[in-house]
């Protein structure tokens, strides 16, 4: 099945290289629109390294990560055998609250993810009636803007799973306490 944003992407690439070639874009610069999908390949994790490209996947198909933080607990009660009511009262309020986050980081990877081929076509709009250097600029501030949007999102995913990950080792260092 074809990735509704694959398509997406390749439609604003398809609008700038169209847009370049209606103002009669014949520099090096006119070429600039091929980055949209290459950064597309970078924000769905398929140019990432393994590690980040499957906590891309887990944002993009809403399962969200709370599994390191059951283990941890799992291990805890099985060699304390205490009861952990309390801790696990704790442990859940903290499951939802980080379940809720994780939610809104989705959301705003979606966003961002549909709003960062957006300022590589406006600036190519905008270059219309400018300078070559003044057009080099535009251009590559709105393609550096793309990326920047996608980097972002990408570090909110790998802090999002980073966080999950810390709370996962403070559960297991209660074992050794």
């Amino acid at each position: 099945m074809i990735d509704k944003y694959f398509v997406y992407y390749l439609a604003m690439m398809v609008l700038a290289f169209s847009t370049n070639a209606r103002f009669k874009e014949n520099s090096i610069l006119s070429l600039l629109p091929i980055a949209i999908v290459v950064i597309y390949f970078v924000g769905s994790g398929k140019l990432l390294p393994e590690k980040l490209r499957k906590r891309v996947l887990v944002f993009r198909e809403r399962s969200y990560p709370l599994k390191d933080i059951d283990d941890a607990v799992s291990r805890l009660e099985k060699d304390k055998k205490l009861d952990l009511i309390e801790l696990k009262k704790n442990i859940n309020n903290i499951k939802k609250k980080l379940l809720n986050i994780a939610k809104v980081q989705r959301k705003l990877f979606v966003f961002s993810f549909i709003l960062a081929p957006i300022f590589p076509v406006l600036t190519t709009f905008g270059s219309r009636n400018l300078s070559l250097m003044e057009k080099t600029m535009l251009l590559f501030s709105g393609y550096g803007g793309m990326l920047a949007v996608v980097l972002v999102s990408l570090a909110g995913i790998n802090a999002f799973f980073k966080q999950v990950k810390r709370i996962a080792d403070k559960i297991d260092s209660l074992e050794k306490d």
